[in-house]
């Protein structure tokens, strides 16, 4: 018998079945500022209309250069929780529950999103044009984008108070769970892999390193959402599908080292 349709217990949160609604990054705050609208409001809604068990936001950007495109949903400010709070507020009234999705691009951002109708075409977003610098794990460029910057040790050292800060505005908007995205060659993932994080310093010398910013901010995250009941969900990804880079065995070793009794 599948167990799709049965009840799930994350901490304190109870889902009716196992059906959730995946992160879809929508490219949709028009002012460029994080702030999501009446879009994400009905956008969301749907899908508790619809039954889902547990809904996960878009990528929601910890700090503004952590965004994929300008258009992406932020929620690196205060000024971001009341907006928020509309879309929290209808999934639960819609008799649904929401995740919050946390993420930094790293070099992945400041794209164009070139959706159909944009005037531009999907592309590098330069800073003359309202795009930021990019951070990464080196300077190397992901494709035919701009290069970033090596982030340096002071700027990987605030993020995981970056996220936990996110965390708790996403508390105070009403979400029902937070999680991490580090996943999919954005920052987290990219500092962790071997393929793309050849540093010599104490963020990539040797294993540890690379995993130091996952573990860190899945610390800081966890200490500050409510210890009790709140679910933390940590996305990674099974495989860099690339020579030299991280496995499927590497992710089923790393995965009990996430979760211990009480961590996440």
């Amino acid at each position: 018998m599948s167990r799709v349709f049965s009840p799930m217990t994350l901490r304190d949160l109870q889902l009716p079945h196992r059906a959730w609604v995946s992160p879809m990054c929508m490219y949709a705050c028009e002012a460029r500022d994080g702030m999501v609208g009446d879009f994400h409001v009905a956008h969301y809604g749907q899908y508790a209309l619809g039954g889902a068990a547990l809904i996960l936001t878009e990528a929601t950007a910890v700090v503004p250069e952590g965004r994929v495109t300008a258009q992406d949903a932020g929620i690196w400010s205060d000024a971001h929780i009341a907006a928020w709070e509309r879309v929290t507020a209808t999934v639960h009234l819609l008799g649904g529950r929401i995740a919050v999705q946390l993420g930094h691009a790293g070099r992945k951002g400041s794209k164009r999103r070139g959706l159909p109708g944009d005037a531009e075409p999907a592309g590098p977003l330069r800073p003359a044009d309202g795009g930021w610098q990019l951070h990464g794990a080196t300077g190397e460029p992901f494709g035919r984008y701009d290069p970033p910057l090596p982030a340096a040790s002071v700027y990987l050292a605030a993020l995981p108070d970056a996220f936990a800060s996110a965390a708790e505005r996403a508390v105070r908007a009403g979400f029902d769970a937070v999680e991490l995205h580090t996943a999919h060659g954005y920052l987290v993932h990219e500092m962790l892999s071997p393929a793309t994080n050849p540093r010599s310093d104490a963020w990539g010398a040797d294993p540890a390193g690379r995993e130091r910013l996952l573990f860190e901010t899945v610390a800081a995250v966890r200490a500050t959402i409510p210890d009790g009941g709140m679910p933390l969900l940590v996305r990674i990804s099974t495989s860099d599908v690339v020579e030299g880079g991280r496995t499927p065995a590497d992710s089923a070793e790393l995965a009990p080292r996430l979760w211990r009794p009480g961590s996440i």
